[in-house]
């Protein structure tokens, strides 16, 4: 267990990537926090969801709802949670101008300004961020114009707010605490900052930012869990826990939605959700009472997925069906299936007697004469329809006629009067 960071920033202008290879390079490594990717919305969050997190960390954030966005943040801090957002991505975050900021902010309100392009900052609080040399960090200058700014005065800050860096006089970093929780306020957008001028000192400054808003999280690694996967779509863990606190399990396999993580403790089994951790690894929130549980990880295929397998097998069988038709049947496979489905067809032939017992209506008259079906005597004093001028066209060619017949000489229908209409002969 370790304090987690969840950066919620937009995916199309890569706000994760920017935080995390900054993490790696020092500001917040791996034996002091986890990374979290998140969505780019806050309100794509519930308040349940937010707790499971130590610090939130906005960074080119977003949102559809504004009341509901903030007030989430102001109640997640409220309760003991700990933010850092920054205002200063103009065109991106929604809000770089505030007439009336949140009460979550320790600023009152801002403005979209810059101060010059002289390299003049104060570090204050230092108890806060400690012991660091602002005259190494970059300049304010953005290309040859100066550095814009989400601004605000001294006037602008609420009671709890606590200026950590200033330029010029104007707070450019703002701490405090809010309710049982932190905030941090940037308004200079300093991930961008930092990057632009790779300054050690700003890295450093953020570094010792993060730790005291994560200051008093349980930071404990525990043994590595017992792990047994018989099968690649199935891995089974057996772990030890925090009890009443949340024991995140790191699996350093890549994430895809089709993973699916089930918890069982004593109170049975339930599903937990997998964040995308890291570079991209699966990391998963556990909270229990036990001090052992175990989790199985499933692979579950999509509906398209499991569409897509059944059509494949289909086809596959297709296949075979053709190549063992072109070995075997000489690839007149479609004609012995329409020689079944002819010779399983119903016989209309009833003379006219049967006819009239069967249905109460005269024989059916033929279509261009408008006369009846002549009979034939079949020798045995019965009458038989005669095949002239109801010749059924079976579209046979020569070759699956002589098919046809081969196959009825074998099953002695040679005699069966329908086998004529099919064959357009009396034989």
């Amino acid at each position: 267990t370790m304090p987690t960071i969840l950066v919620i920033g937009a995916p199309n202008k890569f706000a994760y990537a920017e935080v995390f290879r900054l993490a790696n390079e020092g500001v917040a490594p791996y034996t002091e926090f986890l990374m979290v990717e998140g969505s780019g919305r806050v309100d794509a969050y519930t308040l349940e969801e937010l707790q499971r997190f130590d610090i939130l960390f906005l960074h080119g954030y977003s949102y559809k709802d504004r009341g509901k966005a903030w007030g989430l943040l102001d109640e997640y801090v409220r309760q003991g949670g700990s933010l850092f957002v920054d205002t200063g991505w103009q065109y991106v975050v929604p809000e770089w101008e505030f007439e009336q900021a949140p009460e979550v902010l320790p600023v009152r309100r801002l403005t979209w300004t810059n101060y010059g392009q002289e390299s003049n900052y104060d570090l204050e609080n230092i108890d806060i961020v400690g012991n660091i040399n602002p005259v190494q960090f970059g300049p304010m200058i953005w290309e040859e114009d100066p550095w814009s700014v989400s601004g605000a005065n001294r006037e602008d800050l609420r009671d709890w707010g606590k200026t950590i860096l200033s330029h010029q006089g104007h707070p450019l970093i703002v701490a405090g605490e809010y309710g049982q929780g932190r905030v941090i306020w940037s308004g200079m957008n300093f991930i961008s900052h930092l990057i632009a001028y790779d300054s050690e000192e700003e890295a450093l400054l953020l570094h010792n930012v993060l730790q005291w808003l994560g200051e008093g999280q349980a930071n404990e690694e525990l043994e590595p869990p017992l792990i047994d996967r018989e099968h690649p779509d199935r891995v089974v863990f057996n772990l030890e826990t925090v009890p009443s606190d949340i024991t995140w399990l790191y699996w350093r396999e890549a994430y895809y939605p089709n993973w699916h993580a089930y918890f069982t403790d004593e109170g049975g089994e339930r599903e937990i959700p997998i964040y995308r951790g890291g570079p991209g690894f699966m990391l998963m929130p556990i909270k229990t009472t036990n001090e052992k549980v175990s989790v199985v990880l499933t692979w579950q295929p999509t509906l398209v997925e499991s569409i897509a397998v059944y059509v494949s097998i289909l086809g596959a069988i297709f296949l075979v069906a053709i190549v063992m038709d072109g070995i075997f049947l000489g690839g007149q496979g479609l004609t012995w299936i329409r020689i079944a489905i002819t010779m399983r067809m119903p016989k209309p032939f009833l003379d006219e007697d049967t006819h009239k017992e069967n249905t109460g209506q005269e024989p059916v008259k033929t279509a261009d004469s408008g006369k009846q079906v002549p009979e034939q005597d079949d020798g045995n004093g019965k009458s038989q329809p005669s095949s002239e001028g109801s010749h059924i066209d079976a579209h046979l060619n020569e070759e699956q006629e002589e098919l046809l017949k081969s196959w009825l000489d074998d099953k002695n229908h040679e005699d069966d009067p329908w086998v004529s209409k099919v064959l357009g002969s009396d034989s």
